[in-house]
């Protein structure tokens, strides 16, 4: 701050009188302390106030209190307080607040008390702040000296002066600038009110704060400040900016600067100097242009009102205008048209053309508009015209205008073709044509001359009027500089004039007083001279008068004059030298102040260090504590075991004794043994003989099944499709980019995929008949049965139990202590011999041949059938594939017409093979699962189930819009995981409505038709438990049931348009327990979509499950089968239109992977289908990229945004070698079998929120590095052939990759973009479980994984466990004990676990126990609820458990903890109600990991382990 500051004080606060300083002597009750004028000693009063007071606590929450107006006191009964709350202040009301700069330097003083018993153990609570300040960010405290005592009024009184106040977290005073920042926007004023334990009232009175203002009727402020401030600073503190200036940072301790308003303004915003109250028409931040509906130039100051129509402000309509040349362009505000505003635009009426008249809005209702003039409605139909979806609309003058200038010109023109007509090519008008032509081209060159100086002048023209401008803002400058000093001058003139007035008025005076002394004396004269003096000293009297006078007159001042005039001028040196020490001294001053402001800046940092390495000491000592402790009980443990050791030493040295007398019997033992060793050889040779035999045998039998050659023959067949397909697929790409080609092509190459799956079914059912025939032909031909195998199995056993006999026998006496025991298990293993061998000769005779051809039979019979359903599956998979072979297009094909005739006539044929297909695909899977079980075989039949799964997951990614005509249905596959559908479901889809068309009558028939079914998912029976959605009256509702009840919410109209191109509205439904909601957008398809349309449900019923049968579920759209009757409030004609399905439960859904399709459209409705270039990758599946021609390196970059910190992010390898990069606790790691230990830099980057560049590259001399953010995250060498990788994963990675390479980290889960190799764009070759599209929602985490000691812990900002609360939560766990949840909020906690595998539920005083065990793995959902004082528990829907006595200790703090100590198991969807998650279940991603925890992954009984270093180098 600039200036200096003189504070107004001459005694010491608290004395008056200055130089005596005497001692004031003031009530305490109503004055300041101790605080009096300086001069009178008379007492200064202070501003109370203690309306408004009130007591807090540190949760915000009120404490009630009294005013009693008689003491001026507040008073609070604490007594009721729970004891845990240990801190309350007293919250000063606005009257305190504000800017109070000019209480700097005064004092605060106030009066409070503790009531209660000191003899009750009224003890003192930890010091804390006695005062606290609040304002501009920052806080600031008292810490008064002494404490109060209790039961006794205690006068506080603090200096507003910085050496009295601290900071919060600092701990050190704070400065000046600080504390003037604090009081010029005091935002709170807290004062301590509890001190003591078991206190019962809290009082406050008496609240003072001392100020000071330059009016009024009080005293001076005695130590408050007052500031003599330069040009640009005001206010007592010279905190303020004047007039005309402001600080651009709003620092109390900045400059303050001119503002910039071009002359145009007086004052300006602070922080932002924007310009207030520019004059002459002006505005914006500078008053740099002219305001809205005004036009010219600013800095000129001749902005007038636009000519839009007139010149009036109130007939001028314009909200910009522009000068063009002379012209003025009229920019026109809503509700009006023309080139100068003159008219009323459609919907408005009124004219602006007639003074003070102006454009209003129409008042009619759909359908109709209004006459422009009077404003009378009017209906927009012709007479004739009976469709009310044209919208028809009256012509304006416009065309009316136009109409008569178009007939105008037709006139005009007829008479110009009668002139051409008439006209001669004569000489002479040739003549004249060519003049007309020589002065047109003459013209056209000085046009272009004049045009040609012009645009020479313009640069010329620009710099001068930049010059103008400059110019002008310099005089204006000057002028204002100008004015502010001849202000100056004027008043420094009126000030000398008014000196010299007042001089002459002196000098009058003095004139004047001389002549009455003249007069007296002459008078005095004249009456002595007649003699009638009253006395005789009278002449002496009168010559001393005339002697005094005269001295007066004669008396010369010079010396004085002199003397004073020497004095000034000392006296200005004095104070120049003054000023120039002082200046120098206090430079000097403030150097050394910096100085030793870096020395405690330096001494403060080796402070903290000095603190942190006494922590260090502190936990380390606590460390050490703890190991000594540990070591003192594993010393008593080890003595202990050394006692045990004698005693078994004894017991040890007693057995061999007795060892050695059976030792003697064992010989005997072995010798019969050994008899028996023979003989078991001799057999061990005749079986060996037979396994030689059935082990050639076998290889037969397994080269038959194995068909290799047919399998690679099938495989390059299927490569072959693909192939054809992905030209196919080019072609029809640079045919065109119309959304219809798209969305054929997208069909096209599902059922590509579809078709290419059954081949290789086909094929590898061939395969499997044949191996069958072979196989069961060699068994038929060599007739050996199956117990073949047994008889093999039992001889290899019994020479292996002979073998491990004799062994021990070898060894016995090494192991004398287990001798006798061992002893007696050969000879229970000999009698057992005998009596296997025995039953094995007996099961050889006793072999059933007929058995062995019924097996025979059995199994060609289930080959032959596989066959015949492949080959009619492939009898119409060959239709498909010449639909597709007619379509030949070629990039140059110009007849796309045709093309595009013969792709929507393929995807129609396509329905003719789509309703069996799944059937089919399912019969191959049956069948193939029946085969014996080789080696081979069953590898085929896994490679037969994942194409079938890849053709399901292609099917779902189809996002094309299914036309129901209102006679047909489509039966979805219902949900397979009906565990997590009991609480949670989320359902997206489009829907479209045709319009209607025709006559009345036909109108009021389709307005009955406006009740129309959309879905339904449930049971078969109707009756019980269902969610859906239908029309009723073309508004869309969403039902849904739980065990009885049933729920509706209401949305609104579904969008009425034509088939193509279709509008749709988009539909989400979300449900959690028993809460749901339904949001319709409508529009969704076009740039600029709806506004949301909400509608919710919240239950409160206790049982809040949909709990369905697996075998009984439906999954019905569109329509229902005859056989099927649904609820009565879904029970309404079939639905007409299109519906197209997004997502359910998080995962792609469509239409097209249907169970069963019936009476479908097969006319498709095309969409706008916006470009999608971002993926969301599910979490179970991949994405393949092929590389293509070498390289020498390899750089794999992608934008991805994921909440997950475990996942697979990229594999790539060859036949021997691969490398993986995942992502484990949101750390990067680099794994390989050429790798010694998985490389990583240990630096956590997942979860994000945003997204976050990664790069993976792989250069051929064998480095490999990943880089996230720009930042390297792993890195390391490794010896690998960089042209032998061929492709790479995205997300994840097959399953028999996975499997032959031991990987065990699950998939990624997240969004993808911008996916590159080698800085070109480069698209995805495959995928599974990916989708186009960012499913942002879909990121949430609902599920997790414990292991021991691992636990999820945040705070919840609005979690509640008041008088409603709810708490629902999912679980499953093999364990008895384990903590699933624990919470608390302020007093009140809630706590779920296992105990003996029961669960319990404790909530604030009450207990609950289940009636039921819950460890059994398999999933669980508890709901606790409290409402006023009465609290639940129901498990499942049915168990209600048993309350328990239970002692309640309340508890402080506010979080939520999930898992922890002894639960191993999983979590899910834990729902609060809050409100900021209302109708979704908690995010377990943003909550704080312990341990090893796993998101987004649960099994049943064998936890998920991280990605392990199994996979490390093979040797």
């Amino acid at each position: 701050m600039q200036g200096h500051s003189v504070i107004l004080t001459q005694a010491s606060a608290g004395h008056y009188r200055f130089p005596d300083c005497l001692p004031c002597d003031c009530d305490q009750g109503g004055v300041i302390a101790n605080v009096c004028d300086p001069d009178t000693g008379r007492c200064l009063c202070k501003f109370v106030e203690m309306h408004g007071w009130h007591l807090e606590s540190p949760e915000n929450e009120e404490i009630p209190l009294v005013l009693n107006e008689e003491s001026n006191t507040v008073v609070a009964d604490v007594q009721e307080l729970p004891p845990t709350i240990h801190s309350l202040y007293w919250v000063a009301p606005p009257a305190y607040l504000g800017d109070r700069v000019t209480s700097y330097g005064g004092f605060f003083t106030y009066q409070s008390k503790s009531f209660g018993i000191p003899s009750e153990e009224m003890t003192l609570i930890n010091r804390r702040a006695d005062v606290v300040l609040t304002g501009h960010n920052m806080t600031l405290i008292h810490v008064a000296p002494q404490a109060p005592l209790p039961d006794q009024l205690y006068q506080g009184r603090v200096q507003l002066v910085e050496e009295n106040w601290r900071q919060v977290g600092i701990n050190k005073p704070v400065s000046r600038e600080d504390l003037m920042m604090v009081l010029a926007s005091l935002t709170g004023l807290r004062i301590r009110a509890l001190y003591f334990t078991q206190s019962k009232r809290l009082s406050l009175g008496e609240v003072g704060l001392e100020g000071a203002a330059t009016s009024g009727t009080g005293s001076p402020g005695n130590t408050v400040e007052h500031c003599s401030c330069p040009l640009q600073y005001n206010r007592d503190s010279c905190e303020k900016c004047a007039p005309g200036y402001y600080r651009n940072s709003g620092l109390f301790f900045d400059s303050c600067i001119l503002c910039e308003c071009n002359g145009l303004a007086d004052e300006c915003e602070d922080r932002t100097g924007k310009c207030l109250d520019c004059k002459y028409n002006t505005a914006g931040d500078q008053c740099e242009r002219c305001k809205d509906g005004y036009y010219g130039n600013a800095a000129q100051r001749t902005c007038r009102v636009c000519p839009c129509p007139f010149t009036t402000p109130e007939n001028s309509f314009a909200a910009v205008c522009t000068d063009v040349f002379g012209d003025v362009e009229c920019i026109c505000r809503t509700g009006y048209t023309g080139d100068r505003c003159e008219r009323c635009t459609s919907g408005y009426y009124g004219d602006p053309l007639t003074p003070g008249g102006s454009c209003q809005p129409c008042n009619c209702g759909s359908g109709k508009t209004c006459d422009p003039k009077t404003g009378a409605c009017r209906s927009t139909l012709e007479p004739g015209d009976t469709n009310i979806d044209e919208k028809c609309k009256e012509c304006d003058n416009c065309a009316e205008t136009l109409l008569h200038d178009l007939e105008k010109m037709d006139d005009g023109l007829r008479k110009i073709k009668a002139q051409l007509d008439n006209a001669s090519a004569s000489a002479s008008s040739q003549d004249r044509l060519k003049k007309l032509e020589k002065a047109m081209f003459d013209t056209k060159n000085l046009v272009n001359k004049y045009r040609s100086a012009i645009n020479s002048q313009k640069n010329r023209l620009d710099q001068l009027e930049d010059d103008m401008m400059t110019v002008e803002d310099d005089i204006s400058s000057l002028e204002n500089k100008a004015d502010k000093k001849a202000a100056e001058a004027d008043k420094a003139v009126s000030d000398v004039e008014k000196t010299h007035t007042r001089a002459k008025d002196l000098d009058s005076e003095i004139e004047k007083m001389l002549k009455k002394i003249q007069d007296l004396l002459d008078q005095l004269k004249n009456e002595g001279n007649r003699g009638d003096t009253p006395n005789e000293n009278f002449a002496k009297l009168l010559e001393d008068a005339e002697r005094m006078v005269d001295e007066m007159r004669n008396r010369d001042f010079t010396p004085q004059k002199t003397a004073a005039e020497k004095e000034l001028e000392e006296a200005k040196k004095l104070l120049d030298n003054i000023k120039t020490k002082v200046t120098k001294q206090s430079d000097q001053n403030e150097e050394k102040a910096e100085k030793i402001r870096g020395l405690l800046q330096g001494y403060e940092a080796k402070l903290k260090d000095l603190d942190e390495s006494l922590k260090d000491a502190v936990e380390l000592v606590k460390n050490s504590n703890t190991q000594n402790n540990l070591n003192g009980q594993t010393m008593m443990d080890l003595l202990k075991r050394k006692d045990d050791i004698k005693k078994e030493h004894k017991t040890v040295e007693d057995q061999m004794a007795l060892a050695k007398d059976e030792l003697k019997k064992t010989e005997d033992l072995l010798e019969k043994l050994t008899n028996s060793k023979t003989e078991y050889e001799q057999l061990a040779a005749q079986l060996n003989g037979a396994k030689t035999d059935l082990t050639k045998k076998l290889n037969k039998i397994t080269n038959a099944a194995a068909k290799k050659d047919l399998v690679e023959a099938a495989e390059n067949h299927a490569k072959n499709l693909l192939k054809q397909a992905k030209d196919l697929e080019d072609s029809v790409k640079n045919a065109s980019g119309r959304p219809e080609v798209q969305n054929a092509k997208d069909a096209v190459n599902a059922y590509k995929n579809i078709t290419d799956a059954i081949n290789a079914a086909e094929a590898a059912a061939n395969e499997a008949k044949d191996a069958a025939d072979e196989a069961l032909n060699n068994v038929k031909r060599q007739k050996l049965p199956e117990r073949t195998q047994n008889l093999k199995d039992t001889s290899e056993e019994l020479l292996k139990n002979a073998l491990d006999a004799q062994k021990d026998l070898q060894n016995a006496a090494s192991i004398l202590p287990d001798l006798k025991k061992r002893l007696a298990n050969a000879d229970k293993k000999k009698t057992s011999l005998e009596n296997d061998i025995q039953a094995v000769v007996d099961d050889l005779n006793n072999v059933n041949r007929e058995n062995i051809q019924d097996l025979i039979d059995n199994a060609k019979a289930k080959a032959a059938a596989a066959n015949d359903s492949t080959g009619l599956t492939m009898d119409r998979l060959n239709a498909i594939r010449k639909e597709l072979d007619k379509i030949n297009v070629s990039p140059v094909d110009t007849n796309l017409g045709n093309v595009l005739d013969d792709v929507d006539k393929t995807v129609k044929n396509l329905w003719n093979t789509i309703p069996s297909l799944s059937d089919k695909i399912s019969e191959v899977t049956n069948l193939t699962t029946q085969f014996f079980p080789n080696n081979n075989i069953t590898e085929n039949i896994k490679k037969i189930k994942e194409l079938i799964e890849l053709a399901r997951d292609a099917a779902n990614r189809i996002g094309i819009p299914m036309n129901f005509v209102g006679d047909g249905h489509v039966e979805l596959r219902p949900p397979q995981n009906l565990d997590d559908l009991k609480a949670y479901t989320t359902l997206s889809l489009l829907l479209q409505r045709p319009e209607g068309r025709g006559d009345g009558r036909r109108r009021r028939r389709q307005t009955k038709e406006e009740d129309l079914f959309v879905m339904y998912l449930g049971s078969r029976d109707s009756s019980k438990n269902y969610i859906g959605m239908a029309l009723r009256k073309n508004i869309l509702f969403g039902v849904y049931k739980l065990n009885g009840v049933e729920y509706v919410m209401q949305t609104g109209y579904i969008t009425k348009s034509k088939s193509e191109p279709a509008t749709f509205d988009k539909v989400e439904l979300r449900r959690i327990y028993q809460d749901a909601q339904m949001v319709l957008t409508k529009d969704i398809t076009s740039p600029k979509p709806g506004e949301p349309i909400q509608s919710s449900s919240l239950g409160e019923q206790s049982k809040n499950l949909l709990d369905m049968n697996p075998s009984d579920i439906v999954f019905y759209v569109g329509g229902y089968p005859d056989n099927f009757t649904p609820p009565a409030s879904l029970n309404y004609p079939k639905y007409k239109g299109c519906i197209e399905f997004s997502s359910f439960n998080d995962k792609a859904i469509s239409l097209y992977n249907f169970q069963n399709a019936v009476n479908i459209s097969q006319t498709p409705c095309s969409r706008y289908n916006p470009l999608v270039g971002e993926l969301y990758f599910e979490g179970t599946g991949f994405a393949k990229v092929l590389i293509g021609k070498a390289v020498p390196a390899l750089r794999i970059s992608m934008s991805i945004l994921s909440r997950s910190e475990n996942g697979l992010l990229v594999y790539i390898g060859s036949e021997d070698k691969y490398f993986t990069v995942s992502v484990e606790k949101g750390v990067i790691f680099i794994r390989s079998n050429v790798l010694d230990s998985p490389a990583t830099k240990n630096i956590k980057f997942f979860p994000k929120e945003d997204r976050t560049d990664f790069e993976f590259i792989i250069i051929s001399n064998g480095r490999l590095f990943v880089r996230v953010a720009s930042q390297e995250a792993a890195s390391t060498q490794a010896e690998y052939n960089i042209n032998d990788f061929k492709e790479f994963y995205i997300g994840g990675a097959p399953q028999d990759l996975r499997e032959r390479n031991n990987i065990t980290i699950q998939p990624f889960k997240g969004c993808l973009t911008n996916l590159q190799l080698n800085k070109d764009s480069k698209p995805i070759d495959e995928q599974v479980g990916v989708s186009k599209g960012c499913l942002k929602e879909s990121l949430s985490s609902r599920n997790a994984e414990f292991s021991l000691l691992s636990s999820l812990s945040a705070d919840l900002p609005d979690f509640s466990l008041d008088s409603d609360a709810t708490v629902s939560i999912g679980f499953k766990s093999t364990e008895n004990q384990g903590l699933i949840l624990h919470g608390t909020k302020l007093a009140s906690s809630i706590n779920i676990a296992l105990e003996n595998g029961h669960v319990v539920l404790s909530f604030n005083s009450k207990k609950f126990k289940s009636n039921k065990q819950y460890n059994d793995g398999k999933w669980h959902f508890l709901t606790a609820t409290k409402r006023a004082e009465r609290i639940e528990m129901l498990i499942d829907d049915e168990d209600k458990g048993v309350e328990q006595n239970h002692n309640f200790i309340p508890e402080t703090g506010s979080s939520i903890i999930l898992g922890k100590d002894k639960f191993i198991g999983c979590v899910s969807n834990l729902y609060t109600r809050r409100l900021e998650n209302l109708y979704r279940a908690e995010d377990l991603s943003h909550f704080k990991a312990s341990g090893d925890i796993l998101l987004d992954v649960c099994r049943a009984n064998s936890l998920v382990q991280p990605m392990s270093d199994q996979s490390a180098k093979k040797r």
